[in-house]
């Protein structure tokens, strides 16, 4: 009896923090369908017009789309390749040297952006980076690049290094081993990593803001013009306009779920 009442109350908690999580959703979705909720009736007529609406208050929305899209699956590549490396180094070194290391990486991952937005942003001017597709890219890349090593370090620790010694044996050079051997076992980490990267990479707002200085630009940067003319722009289209921006995160999100299972969040040898 205990153990089902226990039951019933985890699923009564999650269901009303999902609940809590989503009701925002759920009212810009019924926004963005022309549905405005009047206490327990909705009043509307369901319509997609303000989906078809969107590019005509922002004709430059699907340019945006696409060019965020872009610089969002480069700069996640580009943290992918250049992590995934470094973090198999690193989860083969054993040293307090190497654990302050990580440390200061996830110190870095959570830190404030402004932290070091502004210095960078007069970086890549100084080099002519600034306003451009690959210094935007550089720029993201660089930013996530702490959180993946540290998740992908936490990830490669569990792997038995029997594996890759067995390689090395057989005369695998450190290359292959790590590509052959070490990364078709780790692929549900890097999968679910790269997933977090792209989504912190399609949310970013305030590098594409120091770094953008002409269009196009990043959708949540452009989202901001949808909310600066509220007066002149219905919430209805402005809403639509806010669940396709989140679409391609939320989809990936929930293509990507087992795999995001398999990510360890607290490395054994971090947290011990």
């Amino acid at each position: 009896m205990n153990s089902r009442w226990k039951s019933v109350k985890r699923g009564l908690g999650i269901g009303i923090g999902l609940g809590l999580c989503l009701l925002p959703l759920l009212w810009t979705l019924l926004a963005a369908l022309g549905l405005q909720p009047i206490g327990v009736k909705l009043e509307g007529t369901a319509t997609l017009d303000n989906f078809a609406q969107v590019t005509t208050f922002e004709p430059a929305f699907l340019t945006e789309f696409v060019y965020t899209l872009a610089v969002s699956v480069a700069a996640t590549l580009l943290t992918i390749t250049a992590a995934f490396p470094a973090a198999y180094r690193l989860a083969h070194t054993r040293s307090a040297r190497a654990d302050g290391l990580m440390q200061g990486m996830l110190v870095l991952a959570v830190s404030p952006l402004i932290a070091y937005g502004l210095p960078l942003a007069n970086v890549e001017g100084a080099i002519g980076l600034r306003g451009t597709f690959i210094g935007l890219v550089l720029a993201s890349a660089a930013a996530q690049l702490p959180l993946a090593l540290w998740l992908l370090r936490g990830y490669l620790v569990r792997i038995p290094h029997s594996l890759d010694e067995a390689a090395h044996l057989d005369g695998a050079s450190w290359l292959t081993v790590l590509w052959r051997v070490v990364l078709p076992v780790a692929t549900g980490g890097v999968v679910a990593t790269a997933v977090l990267v792209f989504v912190l990479d399609w949310n970013l707002y305030l590098l594409p803001s120091l770094l953008t200085e002409h269009p196009p630009t990043v959708l949540p940067v452009a989202m901001r013009d949808f909310f600066a003319f509220e007066r002149d722009l219905e919430w209805p289209v402005a809403a639509a306009a806010l669940l396709v921006t989140l679409a391609p995160a939320f989809l990936l999100v929930l293509a990507a779920q087992r795999a995001l299972e398999k990510l360890v969040f607290v490395p054994q040898e971090l947290s011990g």
